[in-house]
């Protein structure tokens, strides 16, 4: 609601869009999932109640998807850094979602389940989902780290930067051995 009025130039004056939009999605997620608890109570307290969740659940989508656009011009600006890479992950976990929480609006309706039991079987899909990016990142060919510095070298590389935009203190200190190794080769 604040964005139309305040305008996209003060907020990112001020904050970090992404890191705001993405720490909202997650908050809302969780409260979503606080008034949901385990399923066992389908009709989630009053109607006033219900409808504050629907609302939310449809809320998620254009947060996360303002999110993943803020995390993806500051890719396109600067490469990739470890940070966005966690950004961009978050970006895309909470879109997922998004995604099934709004599928559920949907597909709930005409089933005699209703609509919530989807939000459980997307919290499972997409903890699932991020089990399973955590762990690639840890292997050596998805380590955000390695993925940065090979972004930063092939930017440099390209000879699209100007000497002043080229990452020299970030490759040489921020990135460790590994960025310093790929600084000197």
């Amino acid at each position: 609601i604040a964005l139309p009025i305040a305008g996209f130039s003060e907020l990112r004056a001020s904050l970090s869009p992404a890191g705001l939009m993405l720490s909202a999605s997650a908050g809302l997620i969780i409260l979503i999932n606080s008034v949901y608890q385990d399923g066992a109570n389908h009709l989630c307290g009053s109607p006033v109640l219900r409808m504050i969740m629907r609302v939310g659940c449809v809320l998620l989508l254009p947060m996360t998807l303002f999110a993943l656009w803020a995390v993806a011009v500051r890719i396109g600006q600067y490469g990739l850094t470890v940070e966005r890479i966690i950004a961009i992950t978050g970006a895309i976990i909470g879109l997922l979602y998004a995604l099934g929480y709004v599928a559920g609006q949907f597909m709930g309706r005409g089933h005699g389940g209703g609509w919530l039991p989807v939000l459980e079987r997307t919290n499972v899909i997409v903890g699932a989902v991020t089990a399973a990016t955590l762990l690639a990142y840890s292997t050596p060919w998805l380590n955000p780290m390695q993925v940065s510095i090979n972004n930063q070298i092939a930017r440099v590389q390209s000879a699209d930067l100007k000497a002043d935009e080229i990452p020299y203190r970030w490759l040489g200190w921020q990135a460790g051995e590994r960025g310093r190794a790929a600084l000197e080769e």
